[in-house]
């Protein structure tokens, strides 16, 4: 076996250029790789969370979006994406959508609180979307081709509650009582809330009456504060999630449910078929 050569003169000044460089181009590997990881991280989040959200560019092209507004735009209605731009469906919204898009991704330092705006897109069968509008980061510091705006999207059909259990462990409120609370943080009114549920006024104050005495609350407004602030994390995923969006749908009205119902069934084949995409 004939021993392997040896390096000569021009092969190690050869080397020796390269080190440094081989070095730096290890370096931004292992930099990207990092990034890659926190990166992929975040987009896990923010497709945990129910709330809509959306990240454009300057121009007002979707440059990500989490899994809830994926489901959101599979509905087609009211919110909707042309050639990769966000937009709403009524024109007049549309431009006042884009506008808001155009002035937070051209804000610069100092005005991005003003560039900050909040709208409201309708729909066609189901209760109308609030948007809140903000730029990301400085214009000066970017190009117009990355993320330059984040959309939050408030919808009511993906509203944040405690849930029974929560609320049974924490104050010892009953079934009813749970149902009562829930429909009362809604704004109802004790007379809505018995014609709601099929019992007597009488029966609904008693039950108030007990709710704020578990609580530790004197109006209905301190219950509200307090059923927000025990509501759990809005994560979408696994079992948990669907069991807590039983909860929610359990204590609904039962009109509100017969029309969220109607809207599931006209999209469900869609939300379920860009979902699926996802995974």
């Amino acid at each position: 076996m004939n021993p392997a050569p040896e390096f000569n003169e021009p092969d190690v000044q050869l080397l020796r250029f390269l080190a440094p460089h081989l070095q730096r181009a290890f370096d931004l590997h292992f930099r990207l790789s990092d990034l890659k990881t926190h990166s992929d991280g975040l987009e896990a989040v923010m497709n945990r969370l129910v709330k809509p959200i959306f990240v454009l560019d300057a121009k007002g092209k979707i440059v990500f979006m989490n899994t809830s507004a994926t489901a959101l735009l599979a509905e087609q209605d009211g919110l909707q994406a042309l050639s990769g731009v966000l937009c709403a469906e009524r024109s007049a919204e549309s431009e006042l959508l884009l506008n808001a898009i155009r002035r937070a991704g051209t804000s610069f330092a100092g005005d991005q609180d003003l560039a900050a705006d909040t709208l409201f897109v309708s729909s066609r069968s189901r209760p109308a979307v609030q948007l809140f509008i903000a730029p990301i980061r400085d214009a000066s510091r970017r190009d117009s081709r990355c993320a330059a705006v984040v959309a939050f999207v408030s919808d009511p059909l993906r509203t944040q509650r405690p849930s029974v259990a929560v609320l049974h462990k924490r104050f010892g409120l009953t079934p009813a009582e749970c149902r009562v609370a829930l429909l009362l943080s809604d704004g109802r009114s004790p007379r809505e809330i018995a014609n709601t549920v099929g019992v007597t006024d009488n029966t609904v104050r008693s039950q108030i009456k007990s709710i704020f005495s578990k609580t530790g609350v004197r109006r209905q407004s301190d219950l509200v504060r307090l059923l927000l602030s025990n509501a759990q994390p809005t994560i979408q995923a696994g079992v948990y999630g669907r069991s807590q969006a039983l909860n929610k749908l359990k204590y609904l009205p039962l009109e509100e449910l017969r029309s969220r119902v109607e809207v599931t069934e006209n999209n469900r084949a869609l939300a379920a078929k860009s979902l699926e995409e996802l995974r």
